[in-house]
């Protein structure tokens, strides 16, 4: 004969330790809340400053890019090893000393593709300093330092002491 499954009772319900989903998902709603209100009242400024040096760790990154490309392009051009040379990236031409990018708008700042709210200026020769629109500190920039003379690999270094 089959057994017949005994039906369950509402004591068996009563005696159930734990919490239920909805009350964990509760919890898990209030944590993540309160957890959100003090992060923004701790540190709006270590927020800003961590954006900041993102930013320049992206430029960073992609001026490195760029330089590469380049240089990928002049030893594909046969013109690595010349003192002055332009190459065609993207339908841009970029100026080259010593196989990479020059310190210029002919130069680094052509190769790089999207500049979205970056701007540059001339520092001492042979470098460019970016900084992006939406970081106003003092000291707080990228440099790309064209190599002086060939042999030498540009420098790209993060300034950072400001942001």
């Amino acid at each position: 004969m089959l057994e017949q499954e005994e039906p369950m009772r509402l004591s068996s319900f009563a005696k159930q330790t734990g919490t239920s989903l909805i009350e964990t998902v509760l919890l898990i709603a209030v944590t993540g809340t309160l957890s959100a209100a003090a992060f923004s009242q701790m540190g709006i400024d270590s927020s800003d400053s961590s954006r900041a040096r993102l930013l320049l760790s992206g430029m960073s990154n992609s001026l490195m890019e760029a330089a590469r490309q380049s240089r990928f392009r002049a030893i594909a051009d046969g013109v690595q090893h010349k003192a002055r040379a332009t190459v065609v990236l993207e339908q841009q031409p970029i100026q080259l000393v010593a196989g990479y990018p020059t310190a210029s708008a002919a130069g680094i700042a052509s190769a790089l593709i999207a500049l979205n709210g970056w701007q540059h200026q001339q520092g001492e020769e042979g470098q460019l300093i970016w900084t992006h629109e939406s970081v106003v500190a003092e000291n707080c920039h990228v440099v790309y330092q064209q190599p002086a003379k060939a042999g030498e690999l540009p420098g790209i270094h993060t300034v950072d002491s400001g942001c």
